[in-house]
This record gives C-alpha cells, structure tokens and sequence, in this order.
C-alpha cells in the first residue's frame, strides 16, 4: 500500500512539474509561439464544425480548407471595414480627451464647492487633496493604457509571422485534430487513462461550451451596441460598442 501511494504521488509531481514547465516555456517564448497559439484556439473552436462536416460524408481536409477559408476570410473583411473606422475613432478621441477631462473636472469642483460648507475645512481639504491624487493617477493610468495600445498596435503590425502563420497553424491543427488528440492520449498512463479521459472530456465539454457561448454573446452584444449607438448618432459609437 506504501508503494502504490508513493507511485501515485510521484507521478502526480511528474505530471505538476511537466505542466509547469510547460508553462515556463510558454512565457518565455511567447512572442514567438504566438501564431501557434493563436492557431491553436482557432482550430479548437472550428473543431465541432468539421465534425459536423465529417459526419456529413465529407473528407476532413475539404472540410478543414472550406471552414479555415470562411472563417478567415470573414475574418479579414471585418478587419478591413472596421480598423479604418475604429483608428479614425481613436484618434478623434484623443484629440478630444484634455477638453473632456477639463469639463469633467469643471464638474468635480462644481460639486466641492456645493459641499464646501457642509463638511468641516480639515475634511474639505482632504478629500480636494484625494480627488486631486486620484485624478492624477486616472490620467497616468490613462497615458499609459493609450500608449501600451498605440506600441501594442504598431508591434502587432510589423508582426507578420501573425499574419501568415495563424491560417496555417490552423488548417493543419485542424485537418490533424483527431490524430492530436490520439497522439496525447497514447502519452496517458494505461492504469489511469480512462479516468483521465472521462474528466477531460468532462472539462472540454464545459470549458467549450462556456467559451464559445461567451465569444457568442460578446461578438452580438458588441456588433448591437455599435451598431445602435451609431445609428443614435453617438460621436463614438463603433468604439463604444
């Protein structure tokens, strides 16, 4: 009994100690292993479509080329129709953003002034003082998130390998999906594999349904509120949304 429950905890430390340098990995090649990522996800999500299409009677490689080819062309023209109006967006924003935080504050010392005589002046100073701080802080926070955007932004551009390998990464991972999983679940050890298996496909179940019902209502509710709020005649309303 001693040895089955030291075999049973070695190989739970073996199995922590690959996922964490798998981890490990991951983050220092992130950058590079990006598009790999990236066209990991995809393939994941597209899965249950070719599925579909198998079923169906077609061939797995027509059915991986047919959907990476929908998936990335709609994709693309997304892309194409909204970056321009989005980068217009921001920039008119930007250049708008001192006027609004000017009037913002007007507002703010509007209202210390109303409460000025309600509170005692050792409080009125302390909380001019900690609005005074926050604001200062917000606009750091603020200068920073816009700046991180613009560099994010203009790295992801000279990103080519982006670009070109994510449609590749994901018509292989794809087309070979079946043939991973197989793969992976040969690696499991005999003793414990079926119950390593019926708790992964468990978790893929939920994990799967939970993203891909996210991904639906944020992709619904973000094309709705745009599309409303420009149609309302909001200055930013494609941001916005």
């Amino acid at each position: 009994m001693g040895e089955a429950g030291m075999s049973a905890e070695r190989r739970i430390l073996i199995w922590v100690a690959i996922l964490a340098a798998i981890v490990v990995v991951l983050h220092v090649l992130s950058e590079v292993l990006l598009p790999f990522v990236v066209g990991a996800a995809v393939a994941y999500f597209l899965d249950p479509a070719a599925v579909r299409l198998e079923r169906r009677g077609w061939s797995r490689t027509l059915a991986t080329s047919v959907i990476s080819a929908a998936f990335f062309l709609i994709v693309g023209a997304a892309i194409l129709l909204l970056v321009p109006v989005l980068q217009a967006q921001i920039v008119e924003f930007a250049t708008h953003l001192p006027g609004y935080i000017d009037r913002g504050w007007a507002v703010v010392q509007g209202a210390l002034m109303e409460i000025q005589g309600r509170i005692a002046p050792e409080d009125f100073d302390r909380l001019r003082a900690a609005l005074g701080s926050q604001a200062g802080g917000a606009l750091s926070w603020l200068g920073e998130l816009l700046k991180g955007f613009v560099s994010g932004g203009l790295a992801l551009f000279n990103l080519l390998s982006l670009v070109f390998l994510t449609p590749l990464v994901t018509f292989y991972l794809l087309r070979d999906w079946p043939k991973v999983t197989s793969r992976i679940e040969s690696w499991l050890p005999r003793a414990d594999a079926k119950a390593i298996l019926t708790v992964l496909s468990e978790i893929d179940a939920a994990l799967a349904g939970f993203a891909r019902g996210q991904a639906l209502v944020c992709l619904t509710m973000g094309i709705l509120y745009a599309a409303a709020l420009s149609l309302a005649g909001l200055q930013f309303g494609l941001l916005v949304g």
